[in-house]
């Protein structure tokens, strides 16, 4: 009783805040489909979006009741404390760690509140979204977890992933064996990021692994893949993080001249308003 009080709070409150998602989504419908360099080796397609558990796993406690068996939206959901849950839907699937709450806003569209997933795009863009910004991924693998109570924390595992912080005009890319952060909104009123780091390998994989739907032939190939890119990206990512610092340097040097003209401009303006009082009350 007490889990599912818990899980209609928060699917009143995650609806409240998500007043705005079905708005964006007609607005996320104009950004280009993205593409990744996944391979074959992880297409899992399903003839239907369905949310039977494999292993006959039973289903999580589900607000509005029945809205998993009956595929209507949006669905909040909260996971048992002790399993994972797989959702699959025809273009990819997505597996649910122990303890998420998350509300399923329709196929491949999943809004997260707390815990970990891992998400499987075959085709099409879908998305992941938070408090904080939102998470396209197409034909790629995405893991996702809530760190903390600001920030989320993204790692690509195939293909490539985008971020669009809240509020804010730019997408952030973050490829494969790469993860980023989308944390608290600043005083610009726009959601933060960090800079790009090496996925952390032992712990993507040790987490992967236990909650993963598929084979454990097709988890080791995946898992080789995901190695061999963050062998890369452990490389790229010294001259990477060097580039955006000296970037971040150089934007604030060219804030603080901006500030700098403008406060000389103002101090000019006051220096004429003055002179020009004096004239006209003949002080001078």
């Amino acid at each position: 009783m007490i889990r599912r009080t818990l899980l209609v709070m928060v699917f009143v409150l995650t609806s409240v805040i998500e007043v705005g998602v079905r708005a964006a989504k007609s607005a996320d419908e104009d950004h280009d489909a993205i593409k990744g360099d996944a391979s074959s080796s992880h297409q899992v397609v399903a003839d239907s979006s369905h949310a039977a558990p494999p292993s006959g796993r039973p289903l999580p406690v589900s607000d509005p009741e029945n809205c998993l068996q009956r595929s209507t939206f949006p669905c909040a959901v909260q996971i048992n404390d002790k399993q994972s849950w797989t959702w699959i839907w025809p273009q990819g699937r997505a597996e649910f760690k122990a303890g998420t709450i998350a509300v399923l806003l329709g196929e491949g569209d999943v809004k997260v509140v707390q815990g970990e997933l891992v998400l499987y795009s075959v085709s099409g863009a879908a998305w992941l979204r938070t408090l904080f910004g939102d998470v396209a991924v197409s034909e790629g693998i995405v893991m996702l977890r809530r760190q903390d109570a600001e920030s989320f924390e993204i790692s690509t595992l195939q293909g490539e992933a985008q971020l669009f912080p809240k509020g804010g005009k730019e997408t952030l890319a973050v490829p494969a064996g790469f993860r980023n952060w989308l944390s608290g909104v600043g005083h610009s009123g726009v959601g933060e990021s960090g800079i790009p780091q090496a996925a952390n390998k032992e712990r993507v994989l040790k987490v992967w692994a236990k909650g993963f739907a598929g084979e454990k032939l097709e988890f080791f190939e995946l898992a080789r893949g995901f190695h061999s890119q963050w062998m890369k990206a452990v490389e790229q990512a010294g001259p990477l993080h060097r580039q955006l610092v000296e970037r971040s340097i150089a934007s604030l040097e060219e804030e603080r001249q901006a500030a700098a003209r403008a406060a000389a401009q103002r101090e000019k303006e006051r220096r004429e308003l003055r002179a020009l009082f004096r004239r006209k009350n003949y002080l001078d």
